[in-house]
């Protein structure tokens, strides 16, 4: 999910203190920052509560970045 990674960088935060809100360690929210495979629903509020956003919000983000997904794939 690319968009984790801009929002994270707007509001400073390192991989290491994004991953520690979170309660995980870092390696698995690189993962979520880069393939979002598999992301569970109890870490998908951590991170709305975390980067204080809406559900809204955080849907059109992650909309947004499937249909990017979707859009590469088509072109391979």
């Amino acid at each position: 999910m690319k968009f984790l990674k801009k929002l994270r960088e707007d509001r400073g935060l390192s991989l290491y203190a994004m991953a520690r809100y979170l309660g995980m360690i870092h390696q698995t929210y690189v993962h979520y920052e880069t393939k979002a495979q598999g992301i569970k629903l109890d870490t998908l509020v951590s991170i709305r509560e975390t980067l204080d956003l809406d559900w809204a919000q955080l849907g059109k983000l992650i909309e947004q970045d499937v249909k990017e997904i979707r859009k590469k794939a088509a072109k391979e």
